[in-house]
């Protein structure tokens, strides 16, 4: 099992998580932490030293499912109207001491049951979870839950002996080969039984090649009941919390090892999209790159085609490009953050170049190619929100459009139409608000 939490934060920082690779990770995670649930389920009912009990192992998981029906079908609306009524009193600190009841309470309930408390913790999530007050319990939990998150490092740093790398150091670094080859292998078999591309298989095998947080808790527990020996456990959960270190620069050099894997073929296949963009983009000059031709790109594009206006659109999402493509805009297939697909849409002769995705780490490098090749060219870039402003603007962006800003300022303005004022005093007005949102800003903030 890999670990959520670093993968999660690792892709965010890069601006991977709504990629091809991204999405599927991110459903694996998720099967994952599903998945750890029979396991913690059987070693809760693991008597210590008695062995395993497979008629016990079955009552146990026939209990987890009942429960697990009981919260799907009977606790889920009484805590949805539990929580309403607590929420009408309007006191947060009632509100807290609820979530942390709810907890507690049905990790308990769990314990009476025959269950973990881990296993009714989770039913608590589940529950809560499928409410409408999951953000709000998120947001009021979150302090319980860095804590708790320190604690649970600590109490399995405690259950490492570090003598055991000295004593067995060779059954260390095989349980890692195991680990990062071992599930790496498995990922890239699956990608090819279900026809993922080559390069994506690749770096969702790497990504994914880590240990996980769930795998220091089913090693612990294992051991504490008696599981497994010592002697085995101990090198495994060394081997699996240094591959969490190993984690995020794993992530990080995903793509290279896309590359280093795919080859050849994929470099063929490259240099033919290269060549096909190349040749969509050899007439035009002073042109418009529209980098993304999605929900933000192709109305953009629209405008470009009503204007008589030369541009060519990049978008790297497949079932995008065809959709782009059916409704008849200039977009070809390719990745607009790799410096060979810009060279190819002609950068060096562009007039301006448009971003209208927000994968931070894209955007920068699809700026600083831009500028490399071509330092007279305009870059206008849509923003998630005006908090990234600033740092796209000292990425070198010459306009960013935040799509709040965008979407708020443009409501005002039909609402003063509505109220009776005409279209220039309602523009006037509107631009002098834009202007005052981000005084520091003048130039880079779009009109």
């Amino acid at each position: 099992m890999s670990s959520t939490a670093i993968t999660l934060k690792q892709l965010v920082d890069q601006g991977d998580v709504s990629s091809h690779q991204g999405r599927l990770v991110l459903g694996i995670l998720l099967f994952q932490d599903l998945a750890a649930l029979p396991f913690l389920v059987v070693l809760g009912g693991w008597e210590l030293g008695a062995g395993p009990e497979p008629l016990g192992a079955l009552r146990q998981i026939g209990i987890a499912a009942i429960a697990l029906g009981v919260a799907a079908f009977v606790c889920q609306p009484v805590f949805r109207t539990w929580l309403s009524w607590v929420a009408r009193t309007n006191s947060a600190d009632l509100f807290l001491l609820t979530v942390l009841l709810l907890a507690l309470g049905t990790a308990f309930a769990g314990h009476l049951a025959g269950l973990s408390a881990t296993i009714g913790a989770f039913l608590a999530g589940m529950v809560v979870g499928e409410s409408d007050f999951r953000h709000q319990v998120e947001d009021d939990i979150r302090p319980f839950r860095d804590v708790l998150l320190g604690l649970f490092f600590v109490t399995v740093g405690m259950e490492v002996n570090p003598s055991t790398v000295p004593v067995a150091p060779m059954a260390v670094l095989v349980w890692m080969i195991a680990c990062l080859a071992g599930k790496a292998l498995v990922m890239i078999l699956v990608g090819a039984i279900m026809h993922w591309p080559a390069p994506v298989g690749a770096r969702a095998a790497l990504i994914l090649a880590h240990g996980g947080e769930a795998g220091l808790l089913l090693l612990t527990q294992a051991m504490r009941v008696g599981a497994i020996e010592p002697s085995v456990g101990q090198p495994a959960l060394l081997a699996l919390a240094a591959t969490m270190a190993l984690g995020p620069m794993l992530i990080q050099g995903s793509a290279r090892f896309a590359e280093l894997v795919v080859g050849a073929s994929h470099r063929v296949k490259a240099d033919a999209e290269e060549a096909a963009i190349r040749e969509e983009s050899q007439d035009l000059t002073d042109h418009v790159i529209l980098c993304g031709c999605g929900r933000v790109g192709r109305p953009v594009s629209l405008v470009l085609e009503a204007a008589n206006a030369p541009y060519i659109a990049v978008e790297s999402d497949l079932i995008r490009f065809r959709r782009a493509k059916k409704s008849g805009h200039k977009v070809v297939f390719g990745d607009a953050g790799r410096k060979r697909v810009l060279e190819a849409a002609g950068v060096a002769r562009a007039g301006i170049v448009v971003v209208t995705f927000d994968r931070r780490h894209a955007v920068e490098r699809i700026l600083h190619y831009a500028r490399e090749h071509n330092p007279t060219v305009s870059s206008i870039v849509s923003a998630a929100d005006d908090q990234e402003i600033v740092p796209l603007a000292r990425a070198g962006a010459s306009i960013v459009f935040p799509e709040n800003v965008a979407a708020g300022l443009a409501l005002a303005d039909q609402v003063l139409l509505v109220c009776g004022f005409s279209q220039d005093s309602a523009a006037n007005i509107v631009t002098t608000v834009r202007a005052e949102l981000h005084p520091e800003l003048r130039g880079h903030v779009g009109r």
